[in-house]
């Protein structure tokens, strides 16, 4: 299917501005493929995920316990202003949060760097974002 989408001048695809949708609708017609399968057939949590390539640093189980809060319109609470998942998904923003506690929740624990040590209940305080 990649291959595919390649040969019908499907480079950059990443880049949004590049991103032709129907180029991959058509490839995977040929193919014998059904996106709907793929994208939104429920999914049950012995199966292969589409995720579980990925080596981020983060556990299975968080990761489908996160996806079944999304699924449920929930989601983790912003950790700004509420104890840390130590996710890592805001390392790089220069955000100064508590982590949660000494154990993870579902074993989510990034290996961020974040001390262990110093987690609890203290509230958090945001860190004022300047613009680039």
């Amino acid at each position: 299917m990649i291959e595919r989408v390649w040969r019908a001048g499907g480079t950059f695809q990443e880049w949004s501005e590049h991103f032709v949708l129907d180029r991959w609708l058509d490839a995977m017609a040929a193919e014998g493929l059904d996106p709907d399968w793929y994208v939104t057939r429920h999914r049950t949590e012995d199966e292969i995920l589409p995720w579980d390539h990925i080596a981020a640093g983060l556990h299975r189980d968080f990761l489908w316990d996160d996806w079944q809060e999304a699924l449920r319109a929930h989601g983790l609470p912003d950790c700004r202003w509420t104890p840390c998942y130590d996710c890592g998904v805001c390392t790089d923003y220069a955000l100064e949060h508590v982590v949660a506690s000494a154990v993870p929740p579902a074993g989510g624990s990034q290996g961020t760097g974040q001390g262990l040590s110093f987690g609890g209940s203290a509230p958090s305080v945001p860190v004022e974002l300047t613009a680039r």
